[in-house]
């Protein structure tokens, strides 16, 4: 199916009751919308030179997602923390191939070939390509028991010949998300939870993962504005090494939006008994930045 734009930007996008001479005429529909991040140095002062391509993504005038960048972890440099492009192809409304570039190692090209069972998608394979010959490196396949959420994933490593990864999940009455256990031959191996409120808005995130003797433990929580517009995310991470257990600290992200409900800021508080001496530190900023369809 084609990815469209369905995340928090549609919400902010969508206004309501306008019969009011005074509301604000609708936005036209977006063609892209990036993001920066700077950051603070220890005393609170925001560092005006170390400004860091965070994330874009860029759609078509149908809201379909056509390219989207990402980072995956905190660190604001290249080297430590690479900046991911997916580029999406579509035929006859379904998304059929999916490039994924990263900056660190940018002649390491891979995609993912989408395959679909009378429009249901069906799963996918992981290629990479090296020297003009594509190599398939994973298949993931997808088990269905009813409606339209798969129940399981089961992923299978080059050259095949292994039990695959388990991933099996399971949903609330409103399709929802709620549980999804990592298991079988995986190096590791978890548990992702999470809760919604009666709009549907995800107020927790729960995920255990582990290996060896050792496990991590992340959760997050999630606050609304009146209008259900996030406004407030708090994630805590752990390391439980056996006979100890290791706190990483907390991080706080508010949530700032414009006059037209559109995402504008997002400020990054840090919290650690040894760093920030037990209080929330304003770390990093996220600003963020919109071009329109005309």
């Amino acid at each position: 199916m084609k990815t469209l734009l369905t995340s928090v930007l549609l919400a902010l996008l969508i206004l309501t009751g306008c019969s009011k001479s005074d509301d604000p005429a609708p936005l036209p529909k977006i063609k892209s919308v990036s993001s920066y991040m700077y950051n603070y140095d220890i005393e609170g002062n925001l560092i005006e030179n170390r400004r860091l391509a965070w994330s874009q993504e860029v759609y078509d005038v149908e809201g379909v997602l056509l390219k989207k960048q990402y980072r995956k972890a905190h660190y604001l440099t290249d080297h430590e923390n690479p900046l991911f492009t997916e580029n999406n192809t579509y035929e006859n409304g379904l998304l059929i191939k999916k490039e994924i570039l990263r900056s660190d190692y940018p002649t390491h090209n891979t995609y993912n070939k989408y395959l679909y069972v009378n429009g249901t998608l069906n799963g996918y394979d992981y290629y990479s390509i090296s020297g003009g010959t594509h190599y398939l490196l994973k298949k993931y396949r997808y088990e269905y028991i009813t409606g339209n959420n798969p129940s399981k994933m089961l992923i299978n490593d080059y050259p095949f010949d292994e039990a695959p990864a388990i991933y099996e999940y399971a949903y609330d009455s409103h399709g929802n998300k709620i549980r999804e256990h990592i298991s079988g031959n995986s190096a590791i191996k978890g548990t992702y939870e999470w809760e919604f409120d009666a709009y549907n808005n995800q107020t927790k995130e729960i995920f255990t993962r582990s290996w060896g003797t050792y496990s991590t433990s992340t959760i997050s929580t999630y606050k609304y504005d009146a209008t259900n517009k996030i406004a407030e995310k708090l994630t805590h991470y752990s390391t439980d090494f056996g006979n100890y257990i290791y706190d990483y600290g907390s991080y706080k992200y508010i949530y700032e939006y414009d006059k037209n409900g559109l995402l504008k800021t997002v400020n990054i508080f840090y919290l650690n008994k040894d760093v920030t001496n037990g209080e929330f530190r304003l770390d990093a900023e996220l600003r963020y930045e919109y071009e329109f369809n005309k």
